[in-house]
């Protein structure tokens, strides 16, 4: 199996969309939903300027959306956890398009022009 090395930031969407927050008084089973753009980095040992388009617009690459729970917020003595920390549950789909003006990558993304990628997992969130 081949690994692609790929770095990438997230942007605000064009329009900005509003703007949401785990607050610190949230209760368990408050959620956070979220979307963001995505712009590429790095994509193996190209960078902008070697290899990759300078410009920032010539970079995106799809979208970061998805939901964040707050499970529980832990207490003195937790087994797992200093006290006050947020157990949070992240469910993401990054939504990936082809680049067609970035050299390098064309390659791998005409293969799979549309990609959807999730991820799952349980996160921890120190107040």
């Amino acid at each position: 199996m081949a690994i692609t090395f790929v770095v990438v930031n997230v942007r605000e969407t064009i329009p900005p969309q509003a703007k949401s927050h785990l607050p610190p008084n949230a209760k368990p089973g408050f959620q956070v939903f979220f979307t963001e753009d995505v712009v590429l980095k790095q994509y193996e040992a190209q960078t902008p300027g070697n290899g990759l388009p300078q410009n920032e617009a010539n970079r995106y690459v799809g979208i970061h959306s998805g939901i964040l729970t707050l499970l529980r917020v832990t207490g003195d003595g937790d087994r797992f956890y200093a006290p006050a920390t947020r157990i949070c549950q992240y469910s993401a789909t990054h939504r990936f398009r082809n680049l067609p003006n970035t050299p390098g990558t064309t390659d791998v993304w005409t293969k799979y022009p549309e990609v959807d990628h999730r991820a799952r997992a349980v996160r921890h969130i120190g107040l």
